[in-house]
């Protein structure tokens, strides 16, 4: 064995350090999740003692892949004696299944009742803050009644998420499916779509969404401030800004010129993504570089 590779800096960075040294072998560790967000220390104790635990194991990594350059640059802050310069590897995305899917009128058809459709995708956890989303849909309902949010998505909270839409009296208004693989019909037939995370890694929706010529509204988490320019292709709100991203909704669904204007925006972004050979040349090379 030449190198092992921890998927993260947690509890599996833990044992891959402890097998690299019993092995004497290379240590490389990849982070897919923004630990140094002040969110994710928030969550819970155990958050907190894993951001202890994975500073700790950082320092003794001779490589370390993260997902966009936020993590890059919160970890050359946090760990300033770190030793290795953090690669940025992105998680790989198959665009042309975005770009070439035809159905636009997927969810139009399967919800006629509304004049307006917009989409949120996510696992239903509590770092992904739908909640928030259902909060600003009561607002956004007085202003633009007839509008349809669809929630793909399945997680703990699942339970909760329904609850709070039957709570708010918006069950005709928000819908709630079960997670699907098959995301390229959703995101091509709606008119928008929403992330509202308090922290992501990477935020892979957000690309899907704009590979698939749907404008997006996201919190400023991942790799939002790489792909969204505000006001040309979506906008990007601040963590938990609730009156942000109520705004935000009331101006696009009121303006038709600027909701044009974004939906081109969105069709022309070219995230610049890797090929599959490309990317895993790359990968390759982060490895070697790690001996």
């Amino acid at each position: 064995i030449d190198l092992i590779s921890s998927q993260d800096p947690f509890i599996l960075g833990w044992i891959s350090c402890r097998l690299a040294k019993w092995l004497r072998t290379s240590l490389h560790i990849q982070i897919h999740t923004d630990l140094f967000s002040p969110y994710f220390k928030r969550e819970s104790f155990y958050n907190r003692l894993k951001v202890m635990m994975a500073k700790r194991i950082l320092r003794k990594a001779n490589g370390i892949r993260v997902v966009s350059n936020r993590i890059k640059n919160s970890l050359k802050r946090e760990l300033s004696s770190l030793g290795v310069e953090p690669a940025v590897l992105p998680v790989w995305i198959d665009l042309e299944k975005f770009r070439n899917e035809k159905d636009r009128n997927f969810l139009k058809e399967k919800y006629p009742q509304f004049n307006k459709h917009l989409l949120m995708a996510s696992r239903l956890t509590r770092e992904k803050n739908i909640g928030m989303m259902i909060r600003v849909m009561k607002d956004v309902l007085r202003k633009t009644p007839n509008v349809g949010l669809i929630i793909v998505g399945d997680g703990p909270l699942k339970n909760n998420v329904l609850s709070s839409i039957r709570g708010y009296g918006l069950s005709k208004n928000i819908i709630l499916e079960d997670w699907t693989d098959d995301l390229e019909k959703y995101y091509n037939s709606v008119d928008l779509f929403i992330n509202t995370s308090d922290y992501e890694g990477f935020g892979r929706t957000i690309v899907e969404a704009l590979a698939s010529g749907t404008p997006v509204i996201t919190t400023d988490v991942g790799c939002a401030v790489d792909y969204i320019n505000n006001g040309e292709n979506g906008f990007i709100i601040p963590v938990r800004g609730k009156k942000e991203l109520s705004s935000a909704l009331v101006e696009f669904l009121g303006d038709q010129e600027l909701e044009h204007k974004l939906k081109v925006g969105a069709q022309r972004i070219d995230p610049k993504f890797l090929s599959k050979e490309e990317y895993l040349e790359m990968y390759a090379r982060d490895w070697n570089d790690s001996l």
